[in-house]
Formats: C-alpha cells, structure tokens, sequence
C-alpha cells in the first residue's frame, strides 16, 4: 500500500470511529419512557373516531368527520398517529409521531397531505396536558402554533390548535378535534417495536 493509500485508511478507519454513539462506553441509564412521564400519553394506543372543526380562509369553521390509528413505536418510547378524514370536502390525511425527550419535554413531528413539509414542536406535559409550540421566524414577525392534547379518559380526548400570526397578536383557535374511541382499549404494555 502507497504511503498516501495509508494515509486515507487511518483517515477512514479514525471517521469511523469518530461516528460511534458517545454513549458506548457511558454506563446504561434509565429510558426516559420507562420513568413514568409518558404513562398518560399511552392511553392513547387505539383506533379513533375523530370530529373535526377546521377554520378556513374565510374564518368560518368546516365540520368533518375522520379516523386515526395511534400505535406505540420506538420500544414503548413513542406514539405515531396516521389519520385519515377530509378537509374542506377533499381527503386529507396526516401523520405524527410524538416523543418524550431527555428533558421530560415531549417533542411533535407532524406532516400533512395539503402542506407537505414536517413541522416541530416542542412542551411539557402536565398531568393529562401536552401543550406544544411550534414557531417560525418570517424575518418581520414570529408565527407561532400552539397544540394542546387534553385526555379525558382512556376513551376520549381532545386536540386544540391555536394560531399566533406575530407575538403581538392574539391566539386565534384554528382546528378543533374531539377523539372517541372505535374500539376497546387494547393492552398498553405489549408495545409496537416498529
């Protein structure tokens, strides 16, 4: 091998090292899931009926009707919701996938059929709250949406979206969602390992 044929393998063999998890060597710690913080958030495992109020461009709601399927992923770690319904009579469909940080604040990956793009959010979860904020900066203002899940019981819940257009506006509430079970409550702790 050439002198600079070395060179690159040492340079290979050290990148490769380098892309090891920092955790290898550290001492197992706790999963944040495992500590009790995400135990309301499971009770949301199930099949859904969900109704629907969305504010359109005209600032008049539009009532719909959709169902969603909430599943454990990530070893018990983390929820995905896949739904499906109509909005403003065509079909929409979204997907999310929440999970709790090392912190203890919950983090909101969400992606829908009619904007495309993911967005973020971030918040703690109180008891059977999540509130979760998601903002961008326009350059002149901040938007800002606010998400809040209320459970209500192992059958119900709630879903609230509010809209801030800059930080000197009011929220103004653009999506309301009320979920009812459509079939009974399946057992929480055999977790989905997808």
């Amino acid at each position: 091998m050439s002198r600079s044929g070395r060179g690159r393998f040492v340079w290979l063999i050290s990148a490769g090292f380098s892309l090891l998890p920092a955790s290898l060597g550290a001492q197992a710690q706790d999963r944040v899931c495992e500590r009790g913080s995400f135990s309301p958030l499971v009770r949301l495992v199930g099949e859904w009926e969900v109704r629907a109020e969305d504010r359109r461009t005209d600032l008049t709601f539009e009532s719909s009707t959709g169902r969603a399927a909430i599943s454990m992923a990530l070893d018990g770690c983390g929820l995905v919701e896949r739904f499906s319904g109509t909005r403003q009579g065509k079909p929409y469909s979204t997907l999310s996938v929440l999970v709790l940080t090392a912190d203890g604040q919950l983090e909101l990956a969400r992606a829908d059929s009619e904007h495309g793009g993911l967005t973020v959010a971030f918040g703690p979860l109180e008891s059977n709250v999540a509130t979760l904020i998601w903002k961008r900066d326009l350059g002149t203002r901040i938007l800002s949406t606010r998400t809040t899940y209320t459970v209500e019981s192992s059958d119900s819940f709630r879903v609230e979206r509010r809209l801030q257009r800059s930080e000197s506006e009011e929220w103004e509430v653009t999506y309301r969602g009320s979920y009812r079970r459509a079939s009974p409550s399946p057992n929480p702790s055999t977790p989905n390992k997808r």
